[in-house]
């Protein structure tokens, strides 16, 4: 299984390069209490991996409207995970962790 996680991570540069600006040390470094930025880093490429994966429409979802701290959000679909990726790629660390371009592990 852990073969098969890594294979579609190694799949997706995109997944790969917005997690990295989430949580690498040089860009956002996102933190979590009781996760280390390695973990943080793996369980984002994974989320993005599978949901890139499916084929769908964006539906309701938007990244760039702000979503509050109790409000769960997931990603399904390639679609998803697109506007996701344009919304870390274009909004600033602070504004991200203001509750924008949710999902944010």
């Amino acid at each position: 299984m852990l073969l098969l996680l890594a294979g579609c991570s190694m799949l997706t540069p995109r997944c790969s390069s917005t997690c990295h600006r989430l949580h690498d040390a040089d860009q956002c470094h996102i933190e979590r209490p009781g996760r280390d930025q390695d973990e943080l880093y793996d369980n984002c490429v994974d989320e993005c991996a599978q949901a890139n994966q499916q084929a769908g429409d964006a539906g309701e979802y938007d990244p760039f409207t702000r979503t509050e701290p109790n409000q769960s959000i997931e990603l399904d679909n390639r679609a998803q995970v697109e506007l996701w990726a344009q919304c870390i790629d274009e909004t600033a660390c602070d504004v991200i962790l203001d509750g924008y371009c949710a999902p944010v592990w």
